[in-house]
């Protein structure tokens, strides 16, 4: 798959634009997602969560998505991002080019996302909701 995108991209001339990185380390992933100004996955097939939504919004980074999968549900749920109403590439593009026009919006996206995944999401956070889960399940049976 990868090699095949490589081949796109030097096709169209833009091979220089283009940068692959696998096996990036934990603080790699961070400064990746803290050089971006926002960030789309348009995956195509269902995925069950969609950490880099969570990744990309702990580091102020907001998203565009594709109005599908779980990508509505999170960014609903942060704040962190817009629907662009499809995978095609001309809607994401449109939306990227909105949010970038308006780099204040921008930031109050990724801003509020943050907190939102600080708030939420964190290890501490995600451990206490699942504590308080258990206990309700062990009420419902004793």
């Amino acid at each position: 798959y990868v090699a095949t995108q490589k081949a796109r991209l030097a096709k169209d001339g833009l091979s220089q634009d283009a940068s692959f990185h696998p096996n990036v380390s934990r603080a790699g992933k961070i400064a990746f997602y803290e050089s971006c100004d926002l960030l789309s996955v348009p995956a195509r097939q269902s995925e069950a969560f969609g950490l880099y939504v969570i990744e990309s919004l702990a580091a102020a980074t907001p998203l565009v998505q594709p109005d599908a999968a779980t990508f509505p549900e999170l960014l609903r749920e942060t704040g962190g991002g817009v629907l662009c109403g499809s995978h095609e590439p001309a809607a994401i593009a449109d939306a990227a080019e909105r949010l970038l026009l308006d780099p204040n919006e921008c930031r109050r996206l990724g801003e509020g996302g943050q907190r939102v995944v600080h708030e939420r999401f964190s290890d501490t956070a995600m451990a206490t909701r699942v504590t308080l889960a258990t206990q309700a399940i062990l009420k419902q049976g004793g």
